[in-house]
């Protein structure tokens, strides 16, 4: 069963970076690279939540949106380094199994940035 775990994990990782070697994130001239991403998704999810400022921390869409079980979101800093705290300019929101990633922008209202 461990055995299985650390497969099926592996596997998840390694197509979410397949997903996502491609293309990172633009938001409005802020480039998120996959690599950055990749990097910031695997902390998530070994991270407590709520152990560095509040995040990472289910991710809560706005009551019009459909919910994301299982998700988690995380501050992105534009320095291309990990977020310890501070004001929130970017998320970025991880699927439960870490196959798809989506990064927002709170300077545009949550406006949802394009893959690059």
């Amino acid at each position: 069963m461990k055995l299985f775990k650390i497969f099926s994990t592996t596997l998840a990782v390694s197509m979410f970076e397949t997903n996502v070697a491609a293309a990172g994130f633009n938001c409005k001239g802020v480039i998120f690279t996959s690599d950055h991403i990749v990097g910031v998704m695997n902390l998530v999810f070994v991270l407590q939540l709520g152990s560095i400022d509040g995040y990472p921390k289910p991710y809560m869409p706005s009551p019009r949106a459909k919910g994301c079980a299982g998700c988690l979101e995380f501050p992105l800093s534009d320095t291309q380094k990990i977020w310890r705290g501070g004001p929130v300019k970017y998320r970025a929101v991880f699927g439960p199994l870490r196959d798809t990633v989506n990064v927002f922008s709170d300077i545009d209202g949550g406006q949802e940035c394009v893959s690059a």
